[in-house]
C-alpha cells in the first residue's frame, strides 16, 4: 500500500484496489515509527517525508525498497518544486501584464500632456507650425518605440504562458506515472 502525504494532498492506494481500515490505520500511524520498520511475517513499512509504503513478503530486499523510496521521494520533491516554480512564473506573468497595461496608459497620458504643454508654450514662446509638428513627431516616435517594447513584452508573456502550459501537462503526466502498476509481480506484495 502506498500513502503519499505531501503538503497539497494525501493519496492512499493499494495494488489490490481495496484498503482495509486496519491497513489504513497502520499506514497513518507509520509517521510515528522508524524510517524502516519491520514487523510480523516479512512485513515492512518504509516511512519517508512524502511517502510511506507498507510491503509484505519483502524477505531480504529491504535495501532495494529503501533505494526505491529514495527515488520516489526525489521524484515527489521534483514535482512539488516544479509546481512551486509554475506558481511563481504565473505570478510574474500576471505582474508583467499589469505593468504593461500601466506603461501603455502612462505613455498615452504622457503624449497628451506633452502635446498640451507644447501648445501652451506655443502661446508664450512663438513656435511655428514646423517646430510644433517636429515636437509632436518626436513624441510620437518615442511613443512608438515604447509601444514596440510593450509588444515584445507581450510576446514574452505569451511564451511564458506556453511554457506554463507545457510544464503543467508534464506535471499531469508525472502524477499519472506515480500510479501503482497491478501487473508487476516481483515477489513483493504491496498491501
Amino acid at each position: 500500500m502506498l500513502y503519499l502525504h505531501t503538503e497539497k494532498e494525501k493519496i492512499l492506494q493499494s495494488t489490490t484496489g481495496t484498503i482495509s481500515r486496519l491497513e489504513e490505520e497502520i499506514i497513518e500511524l507509520s509517521g510515528q515509527l522508524d524510517r524502516i520498520y519491520s514487523f510480523g511475517n516479512n512485513r515492512v513499512i518504509f516511512n519517508w517525508k512524502y511517502a510511506s509504503v507498507l510491503v509484505r513478503n519483502l524477505d531480504d530486499k529491504i535495501d532495494i525498497g529503501a533505494i526505491l523510496m529514495d527515488g520516489m521521494e526525489a521524484g515527489i520533491r521534483a514535482v512539488e518544486q516544479q509546481q512551486e516554480l509554475l506558481t511563481m512564473v504565473a505570478a510574474v506573468d500576471e505582474e508583467n501584464k499589469v505593468i504593461g497595461q500601466k506603461i501603455t496608459s502612462l505613455c498615452g497620458e504622457m503624449g497628451e500632456h506633452l502635446q498640451s504643454t507644447f501648445l501652451s508654450l506655443g502661446m508664450v514662446v512663438s513656435l511655428d507650425i514646423e517646430e510644433e509638428d517636429r515636437l509632436n513627431e518626436d513624441v510620437n516616435v518615442y511613443t512608438g518605440k515604447i509601444t514596440e517594447q510593450l509588444t515584445n513584452l507581450k510576446g514574452n508573456n505569451e511564451k511564458i504562458a506556453d511554457l506554463i502550459n507545457e510544464l503543467s501537462e508534464l506535471s499531469s503526466e508525472e502524477e499519472g506515472a506515480l500510479e501503482l502498476d497491478d501487473e508487476v509481480d516481483d515477489g513483493l506484495d504491496f498491501f
